[in-house]
């Protein structure tokens, strides 16, 4: 059984994802209060002390609009916690898997990007992450694995996220106002989790993009999971992305190129297991 350690485990998707992995692997996934990946010092006696053969760096600041304010914390956090991580894997011969995300890439393109697309950050965060992506390779090599995610969908109770909402606010009839013209990949935390063991247990390396097939606008999407869940006619109205105002910007078009061997199942079949997980709730 392999020995991995998962930052980020008490985060939304951490979660999920240590929900997913637990029994696969020899696992520790340490508080930040155990190791906070800013501290050089912490991060690599807790590494030498576990000694994993992975390392799956889930831990992030991820907030992208509070990214444009607090962009040194941003930074601090997606670059430099990531290189005492790097660094630590690098001390033990150890791989690290990075969560990284669409946001890497300008949204201004009309077919899925690849894995080495040339990247334009649409917004900071996607440049602390980008930034993290090239440090993380210029250390370890190809002992530094890059998972990208697109649109992120758990099931969570803590989440603030309109798609985990979407009951209560069916609930008080408010109303919905989504947009019809931003098309992205979607990645749905049990499938993500699939695809890190899929990868970790088969030793792969490069970079992949851990998102369902198909693409989907934030209309799409939601009107699809109001169907699952009962609410057919709740009604939704369609508006341009430009029309909503965000401190980060968000891109129009978001779409992740499919990476095998590391294939996840359709986000129509993805967003049907949330619902169910949804109605059970």
């Amino acid at each position: 059984m392999k020995r991995l350690l998962l930052t980020g485990s008490s985060g939304l998707l951490g979660s999920c994802i240590l929900q997913r992995l637990e029994g696969e692997f020899e696992l520790l996934a340490p508080s930040r209060d155990r190791m906070d990946i800013t501290d050089a010092a912490a991060v690599s006696k807790l590494v030498r002390g576990f000694s994993p053969e992975w390392i799956v760096h889930l831990a992030a600041f991820t907030d992208m609009d509070r990214a444009e304010a607090e962009k040194e914390k941003a930074r601090f956090v997606n670059l430099t916690g990531t290189e005492n991580l790097v660094e630590a894997a690098k001390s033990i011969g150890a791989k690290l898997l990075f969560a990284s995300t669409n946001y890497i890439f300008g949204g201004k393109g009309s077919s899925p990007y690849k894995p080495y697309d040339p990247p334009c950050p649409v917004n900071y965060y996607g440049y602390t992450k980008y930034l993290a992506e090239v440090k993380g390779k210029e250390i370890l090599g190809e002992d530094f694995i890059i998972a990208r995610f697109g649109w992120g969908i758990w099931k969570s109770k803590r989440s603030v996220k309109l798609i985990n909402r979407l009951p209560d606010i069916v609930r008080e009839g408010k109303p919905l106002k989504l947009a019809d013209d931003n098309l992205q990949s979607i990645s749905y935390a049990p499938d993500i989790a699939e695809g890190i063991r899929v990868i970790i247990e088969r030793g792969l390396t490069g970079i992949f993009h851990l998102v369902n097939e198909g693409e989907a606008t934030s209309y799409e999407l939601v009107k699809f999971l109001l169907s699952r869940m009962g609410y057919d006619n709740y009604p939704v109205e369609k508006v341009g992305l430009d029309s909503i105002s965000f401190p980060a910007r968000r891109q129009k078009y978001g779409v992740l190129a499919i990476t095998p061997p590391v294939v996840l199942r359709p986000w129509q079949k993805a967003i049907e297991d949330f619902a169910k997980r949804m109605r059970e709730n």
